[in-house]
């Protein structure tokens, strides 16, 4: 699924989504966040729907865990 910028309508405007936005495809929509890869590093990563962040932590990604919120997304 590639990205669009509808999958985050509503969010308000962070570096880090807009930043990578063109280079980022979702991977799995869940209810509160994206899991995402970043095209050019291949890098995973988790998008949060709350904040609009990504982290690119394994530790998140595997958790569904938000750095930025200290908020667990459910599975």
């Amino acid at each position: 699924m590639k990205h669009d910028a509808d999958d985050y309508a509503g969010l308000k405007p962070t570096r880090a989504i807009h930043a990578h936005a063109e280079a980022l495809t979702v991977t799995h929509a869940g209810e509160t966040y994206n899991l995402v890869r970043h095209e050019p590093t291949k890098s995973d990563g988790i998008a949060c729907l709350r904040c609009g962040k990504v982290s690119y932590n394994p530790h998140d990604i595997e958790n569904r865990y938000c750095g930025f919120c200290r908020q667990f997304h459910a599975r």
